[in-house]
């Protein structure tokens, strides 16, 4: 219970500490049990982690110096804990595939090029990336369909650039088409990383700004003071990402959806309901 104990708040710490890092838990090793899973809406993600340590280090009791009765009442007792949690969260699962069962009138496609990472230090022709990134998506007029292009596959233009290739998008998507894309943009002399939602024409319906930044990779924490030796962020770039702090639902032919970023999906409990609201 003592390490148990240690070692979360460890884990706790380094989720928070200089930005945070909450990266591989324990608590994600039941990432594939999503029944397992259900009863962090009670105690959230930290409790759980501690309750993971522990039940990973209960069949250690058999080593201490305890009787056999002891020790069999221990691991049993862990036992009965996880199949009730099993079932219970089975039961809730199986109730919410229930209500969110949905026919989608449209089609959405993920986007995925193989997109080496030299390329990005070659400032390449963003029309080049672009065209490939319409020739991978093979839209079709006639067809509703959602395309989603990933974070950073355009590296080298801003946001406020990307009209300059509107004649692409045009040419090439029609008003059936909408586009959800990651590219940064610049407001107030802030540089963001952001996703939008784009029609055909680049007009854009809806836009999030990334609100957790990685420490080192987007900012670097305390720059003020370590930009005085030449210090800055690891990725290009001299200054840091600026974060935000607005999250709001956005909504595509009537489904709702929560934005998030890459790296801001492991900060569990910052993204619930209340928050959202």
């Amino acid at each position: 219970l003592i390490f148990s104990i240690f070692f979360s708040l460890i884990e706790f710490v380094r989720g928070f500490i200089l930005g945070g890092f909450p990266w591989n838990l324990i608590a994600f090793t039941w990432t594939d049990y999503l029944s397992i899973l259900q009863i962090l809406s009670f105690i959230g993600t930290y409790s759980f982690n501690l309750l993971s340590i522990t039940i990973f280090l209960i069949p250690a009791v058999v080593l201490f110096n305890y009787t056999k009765i002891i020790k069999l009442f221990f691991l049993t007792f862990v036992t009965a804990i996880l199949i009730i949690n099993f079932f219970y969260g089975s039961l809730i699962v199986k109730n919410n595939e229930k209500m969110n069962e949905t026919n989608l009138n449209f089609v959405i496609k993920i986007v995925s090029p193989k997109i080496d990472i030299n390329r990005f230090f070659q400032d390449e022709s963003p029309e080049k990336i672009i065209l490939e990134l319409v020739k991978l998506s093979n839209p079709n007029s006639l067809e509703k369909t959602i395309f989603i292009f990933p974070e950073g596959a355009l590296s080298n233009i801003y946001l406020e650039d990307l009209k300059n290739y509107s004649y692409i998008f045009s040419e090439n998507y029609s008003d059936q088409h909408k586009i959800i894309m990651g590219i940064n943009s610049t407001e107030d002399e802030k540089v963001f990383n952001s996703m939008v939602v784009l029609d055909s024409s680049l007009n854009i319906l809806a836009k999030y700004n990334k609100n957790k930044l990685v420490p080192f990779g987007e900012f670097l924490p305390f720059e003020n003071f370590f930009r005085k030796f030449g210090l800055k962020k690891i990725t290009q770039g001299y200054n840091s990402f600026s974060s935000d702090t607005e999250r709001n639902i956005i909504n595509i032919n009537n489904i709702n959806f929560v934005p998030l970023i890459c790296y801001e999906i492991i900060y569990s409990g910052k993204i619930n309901k209340t928050n959202i609201d």
